[in-house]
């Protein structure tokens, strides 16, 4: 999951070594990002030896946001974050 244009469908074609080609498109002039292509969401087995491992190619998302969450409130919805909360540069 992740913004759309940034790289997501680019990045599994170079991860899947010759073995896996999504389309993708052209960078913006204007806005300096991926034109949005992915349309679908598809699961992609990575070649290599060992255990199998798969990656998905999901459509971006434009925009992520919380809502009717308060600011105070929010640390209780990432608690797997709380351990390592001490160690962060922004502490607000």
């Amino acid at each position: 999951v992740g913004n759309s244009g940034v790289g997501k469908s680019h990045l599994l074609n170079r991860l899947g070594e010759g073995e896996i080609a999504v389309t993708v498109g052209t960078i913006s002039e204007k806005l300096k990002l991926g034109r949005h292509v992915t349309t679908t969401t598809t699961l992609h087995r990575l070649p290599g030896g060992g255990d199998p491992a798969y990656l998905i190619d999901s459509p971006g998302a434009r925009r992520f946001s919380v809502w009717d969450v308060r600011p105070e409130e929010l640390k209780e919805h990432f608690v797997e974050f709380i351990p390592y909360a001490s160690g962060c540069k922004f502490s607000d």
